[in-house]
């Protein structure tokens, strides 16, 4: 199961309308599949979107995947995988993110296994909301619970950065734990970062962390370390 994928149900389009007839194929109703997609990404990210377009005719049959195309309000594209889920019209489908349109759900799966390699129990990440648009030098922030790494500093947050090109990068900001029976006048457990960031996992429905930069943290300040990702425009 990929993360990220809604299912829906969509009404099978007869041939010749009313009756199905021995030797007559089913088609999916594309108007609707399309109707259902716009609504999701309107609906649960708020995202005006101006068309999604997909094949003209589709047969029904378990398990065949295609893609449709959409736009959004005023400007940017992105692209929908969907698959057909049964023989009754059922379907799923999968938004990566790309240049037109970030997949916030998909980020926060990315991050979250990112950090658990680091942390000592599994980490909670919320980068709010569902889908985001891809505006170049747009910035935000992603809230992180439940994570304290096995060097005893504790990630509070990744900040999550666009550039002018829609190329996505982030930065851990870390903050060292400080013990309570700490000597006097010695540094803090955890003030120095990890050289660097977990082993590149490799690409992610589009995105591809590279390795970390380490950033030397002051002993008392939170300290970012940073990885970045491109989303390439896969509607060329």
């Amino acid at each position: 199961m990929i993360t990220g994928w809604v299912r829906y149900r969509v009404p099978v389009l007869l041939a010749f309308g009313l009756i199905l007839l021995p030797g007559c194929s089913r088609t999916l109703n594309m108007r609707q599949v399309e109707a259902a997609i716009q609504q999701d990404i309107e609906g649960r990210g708020g995202i005006p979107v101006k068309s999604v377009e997909c094949p003209g005719k589709m047969p029904i049959a378990v398990g065949e995947v295609f893609q449709c195309q959409g736009e959004l309000a005023p400007a940017g594209e992105f692209i929908v995988t969907v698959e057909q889920q049964d023989d009754y019209g059922n379907v799923a489908w999968d938004i990566p993110s790309s240049k037109g349109l970030l997949n916030v759900t998909k980020l926060e799966a990315l991050f979250q296994e990112q950090l658990g390699a680091e942390t000592e129990s599994p980490p909670v990440v919320n980068c709010g909301g569902v889908y985001r648009v891809n505006v170049p030098g747009d910035s935000f922030e992603c809230k992180v619970l439940n994570a304290t790494t096995k060097t005893q500093a504790r990630i509070e947050a990744i900040l999550v950065k666009v550039d002018t090109q829609g190329n996505v990068s982030w930065q851990q900001v870390r903050r060292p734990l400080v013990a309570t029976n700490a000597v006097p006048g010695a540094s803090p457990p955890g003030a120095i970062a990890p050289a660097g960031s977990p082993a590149n996992p490799g690409i992610v429905d589009g995105v591809q962390p590279s390795p970390a930069t380490a950033v030397p943290p002051a002993a008392a300040e939170a300290s970012p370390t940073t990885s970045r990702a491109r989303f390439p425009n896969t509607l060329d």
